[in-house]
């Protein structure tokens, strides 16, 4: 979290000779050349910059993020401008300017800004990021990305792993596979494996209801809840 703060609070070229200083396992502190930054040095960063993808890599990512502002409100606004960078061999290279789009979540008043950016080297990534209208127009905040050479993350269009969840057969009452104070047994009627030999398509929720109140986690069962039961013929849900 200190070195975080750091980030948030320094410019780039400070951050960039923080990150090598880091990743030198801080025996000798690293030369860094100036160069043009992606603002002034001394930048008001009056939000607060909340990356929810944690596995990117170099290609195609689907960033998404939210943001949060000196009131620990979050911020909402029709889109959002991320002027990106690339720091390399302690220079920042910049990489021009993306726009996210909004998103609602279905439950809840929050929601988030999401990206497609296309990394074209590993390593780390800086974004400017100022909303473009609402509440907080103008104002910045900073975020930076770990880019790897491959993901971790099964592709898309990659099978799916077949997973041998528990069911509601195999336990004594459903509280040994959900928090969720109201659970919907059709949820907890087949493994992950077993509704992938069903034929059609499979829709499945990761989320602890009751330890994880926040829009983007536990409420989102109860939408699982209403899909299933508008759409029970065409897919099967599972929650886990």
């Amino acid at each position: 979290m200190r070195f975080l703060s750091l980030v948030f609070l320094s410019g780039f070229v400070l951050l960039a000779a923080l990150c090598l200083l880091l990743l030198a396992g801080c025996t000798s502190p690293p030369t860094v050349t100036p160069t043009p930054t992606l603002a002034p040095s001394v930048v008001s960063l009056s939000l607060r910059a909340i990356l929810g993808s944690s596995d990117l890599s170099v290609g195609s990512n689907r960033v998404v993020f939210a943001l949060i502002d000196s009131n620990n409100a979050p911020v909402r606004a029709a889109s959002a401008t991320l002027a990106l960078a690339h720091e390399q061999d302690g220079r920042i290279v910049q990489k021009g300017e993306v726009e996210a789009g909004w998103h609602s979540w279905p439950a809840g008043p929050g929601g988030v800004f999401a990206v497609q950016i296309e990394f074209d080297q590993a390593g780390l990534w800086l974004a400017q990021v100022s909303p473009a209208d609402g509440a907080a127009e103008g104002q910045l905040a900073r975020m930076v990305m770990r880019v790897s050479e491959q993901s971790i993350t099964p592709a898309l269009g990659s099978p799916a792993p077949a997973s041998l969840n528990r069911t509601a057969s195999s336990v004594a009452s459903l509280d040994e596979l959900t928090s969720d104070v109201e659970p919907d047994p059709d949820l907890y009627a087949m493994t992950i494996a077993e509704a992938l030999q069903a034929g059609k398509p499979l829709v499945v929720a990761f989320a602890t209801p009751a330890f994880c109140t926040s829009t983007t986690c536990g409420p989102q069962v109860e939408v699982v809840k209403e899909l299933k039961e508008d759409y029970r013929e065409q897919a099967n849900f599972i929650h886990v």
